[in-house]
């Protein structure tokens, strides 16, 4: 099974869409999608703060999500503040998965060897 790829609307740079941060822009509103489920246009982000604010000061995210128009500074600080808290929960779910990541070749180790179920001497 292939994994879905998806491009920056900033950087430019192709990455695994699960590392992303989706903005989308649906019924004249834009928020982040954390999801990736909402409906709408939508453009991925590298998780980066940088990132999001070169997008925001280059007009990438509203020119990418056809808005029509500039973002006005309210709207721009509420994006800011989802984004900011898409990208921890971004970096929780990495932090899991390779915590996960490390118990599964901790327990193929120990089959290999054949040290599964044998408590560790102390």
């Amino acid at each position: 099974m292939s994994v879905p790829v998806r491009t920056c609307i900033v950087t430019r740079q192709r990455h695994n869409k699960m590392d992303m941060v989706r903005v989308v822009y649906f019924n004249n509103y834009v928020e982040v999608d954390p999801t990736f489920k909402k409906s709408g246009r939508g453009v991925y982000l590298i998780p980066d703060l940088k990132i999001f604010d070169e997008g925001i000061l280059k007009h990438r995210i509203e020119n990418g999500l056809k808005v029509g128009r500039n973002f006005d500074k309210v709207e721009v600080l509420r994006l800011r503040q989802e984004f900011e808290q898409a990208v921890i929960l971004r970096e929780k779910e990495a932090q899991e998965e390779h915590a996960q990541k490390l118990e599964e070749e901790k327990e193929d180790a120990a089959l290999q060897t054949g040290t599964i179920g044998v408590p560790e001497a102390q």
